[in-house]
């Protein structure tokens, strides 16, 4: 059974705003979603909360992201 694939979504509009850090779009345990900073040079890949499969993506309504796949 092949598993679905994951993606990250980073902020392209917040993350421009900034020098150092990229905002990505995480679950959250208070909130059903939230975004969190990383350093640019960050691997925010190895972070599960951040996330994604393809249907979750599609429920959402979102717009300037950029989905970036999830190395299994």
């Amino acid at each position: 059974v092949e598993k679905e694939k994951k993606y990250i979504l980073k902020h392209i509009d917040l993350s421009e705003q900034y020098k150092n850090e990229s905002f990505y779009l995480s679950h959250s345990r208070y909130a059903k979603l939230k975004h969190e900073s990383f350093s640019k040079d960050f691997d925010v890949s190895e972070i599960e909360r951040c996330h994604f499969t393809q249907s979750e993506i599609d429920k959402l309504n979102i717009g300037s992201y950029e989905k970036i796949e999830v190395e299994p």
